[in-house]
C-alpha cells in the first residue's frame, strides 16, 4: 500500500508538474512573440518612410491579418485611437471553463512607443491571442491524464505480479538483511546469493561513481565558461558588458532605494602601444594584472563606498563608486592614482608611461553606456597632456575643475 501511494503521487505530482511547465513555456512563447511582434512593429511604424497614415496602416493590418493577434491598436499621445483591429472570438473547439480557471493562459499585452525622429507620435498595444496555445494545453493535458491512467494501471498489474515473486524468492534474504541492520553492518558489505540483487547494487556503485565525475567536470566547465565570458582573460577582472550589466542590476534590484548618486571613473593607459612594444607579451599580461590589482587594493582599503572595478578594453580601466559623495569619489580616485603612479613604466630617455583619468557621477535610470562614451570623448579631446590631473565631467558633459582639491 506505501509503494502504491508513494507510485499514485508520483504519477499525479508528474502530471501536475508536466502541464504546468507547459503552461509556463506556453506563457513565454505568448511574451516573447508579443514582444518581438510588437519591438518589430514600432521600429517599422517609426522609420522615417512609414510616417504615412496609410502606409502605418498598411502595415498593421498587415500583422494584424497573420491571426496571431487580439488586438492591436495604436493611440496618439492625446489619447485618439489612430487605428484599432480587434479579433472576433475564435470558433474553434471550446476550452472548458473549469480548466482555464485551474491552468489559466493570459493574453499578453506589449506597449512600444512610436516616434518621427526624437518626437513622440504615439503608443502602439499589441495583444497576442491565447486561444491556440489554451487549446494546446487543453489538448496536450488531456493527453498527458490518458498516458498517466494508462501507465497507473499498467504499473498496478506488475506490481501484483512482481510481489508475488518478491514473496517467493526474496523475502528470505531481504529479511535476512534487514534484520541484520543495526546488529552486523557488515553483512551489507557481502555478496548477494541471489545474483539479480548483486547486480542492481553493483550497477547502482558504478553509476554513482560515474555521476560524481560528471557532475564534477560539469562544475568545472561552468566555472571555466563563467569566467570566459566575464572576466577579462589578462587581469582576471569583470569585463565591459558584466561591468554595465553588474551596475543596472544592482540599481534594479536596489529601487527607490537606490538613493545617493554614484560616480564612475575611466582610466586609461595613453602608452600601451609602447608598452607592447618595450616589453615582451608574459610581461605586459603580468604588469597589466598588477595595475587591475593595484586598483582593487587601492579601492578596497578603508573605502566606505561599494566599488566595482573592470577592465573595459585594452587600454581601459572603469572604477564605479557607489554610495558616494563627490568627497568620497575624490578620494578614491585621487587613491587609485597615486597607487598607478607606482606602476608606471620607465623608459630609457628617461620618461614613462602616462595615464589619464576622467571622473563623471551618475544616477540610476541613467544611460550608463552614454556615460562612458562621454568620459571616453573627453579623455580624447585632452590629447596627450604629460600631467596625469583627474579630468572631472560636469553634468552636460563638459570639463570643470571647479571645487576640486588643490592636489587633483
Amino acid at each position: 500500500m506505501s509503494v502504491t501511494i508513494i507510485m499514485v503521487c508520483i504519477l499525479v505530482g508528474t502530471m501536475v508538474v508536466s502541464m504546468g511547465a507547459a503552461r509556463q513555456y506556453l506563457n513565454g512563447q505568448l511574451q516573447s512573440q508579443g514582444d518581438n511582434a510588437a519591438s518589430a512593429l514600432a521600429l517599422l511604424l517609426s522609420q522615417p518612410a512609414n510616417q504615412d497614415p496609410a502606409t502605418r496602416e498598411t502595415l498593421m493590418t498587415a500583422l494584424f491579418d497573420s491571426g496571431q493577434f487580439r488586438k492591436i491598436a495604436l493611440e496618439s499621445k492625446e489619447g485618439a485611437v489612430l487605428f484599432a483591429r480587434t479579433l472576433a472570438p475564435s470558433s474553434g473547439k471550446p476550452v472548458p471553463e473549469w480548466f482555464r480557471r485551474l491552468l489559466p493562459v493570459a493574453p499578453v499585452t506589449a506597449v512600444r512607443d512610436i516616434t518621427d525622429g526624437w518626437k513622440q507620435v504615439g503608443e502602439l498595444t499589441v495583444v497576442v491571442d491565447d486561444a491556440s496555445a489554451a487549446e494546446a494545453l487543453w489538448r496536450g493535458s488531456s493527453q498527458l491524464l490518458v498516458l498517466v491512467v494508462l501507465a497507473g494501471v499498467v504499473w498496478a498489474l506488475f506490481v501484483a505480479l512482481l510481489v508475488n515473486w518478491f514473496e517467493r524468492a526474496l523475502s528470505r534474504e531481504i529479511r535476512h538483511q534487514l534484520e541484520a541492520v543495526g546488529h552486523d553492518l557488515e553483512i551489507q558489505k557481502e555478496s548477494s546469493s541471489l545474483r539479480e540483487l548483486a547486480d542492481v547494487s553493483a550497477a547502482i556503485q558504478d553509476t554513482e561513481a560515474r555521476v560524481r565525475a560528471t557532475s564534477k567536470a560539469l562544475n568545472e566547465r561552468i566555472d571555466s565558461l563563467e569566467t570566459e565570458v566575464n572576466r577579462d582573460p589578462v587581469t582576471k577582472l569583470p569585463n565591459r558588458r558584466y561591468f554595465i550589466d553588474e551596475i543596472l542590476r544592482g540599481t534594479e534590484s536596489a529601487g527607490p532605494r537606490a538613493g545617493r548618486s554614484a560616480y564612475v571613473l575611466l582610466i586609461r593607459q595613453r602608452d600601451l602601444t609602447r608598452i607592447n612594444q618595450a616589453m615582451t607579451r608574459p610581461r605586459t599580461d603580468q604588469w597589466l594584472y598588477g595595475v587591475g590589482q593595484s586598483i582593487v587594493q587601492a579601492t578596497g582599503s578603508g573605502a566606505e563606498a561599494a566599488c566595482l572595478v573592470a577592465r573595459l578594453n585594452g587600454s581601459d580601466f572603469a572604477l564605479f563608486i557607489q554610495k558616494a559623495g563627490r568627497d568620497e569619489a575624490l578620494r578614491l580616485a585621487n587613491a587609485v592614482r597615486a597607487e598607478l603612479s607606482r606602476q608606471r613604466v620607465e623608459w630609457e630617455d628617461g620618461g614613462h608611461s602616462r595615464w589619464a583619468y576622467a571622473l563623471a557621477s551618475w544616477a540610476p535610470g541613467h544611460d550608463l553606456p552614454g556615460l562612458l562614451l562621454t568620459l571616453d570623448l573627453s579623455l580624447m579631446r585632452l590629447g596627450s597632456p604629460q600631467s596625469d590631473e583627474i579630468h572631472v565631467i560636469g553634468p552636460a558633459g563638459d570639463g570643470e575643475q571647479d571645487g576640486l582639491p588643490p592636489e587633483v
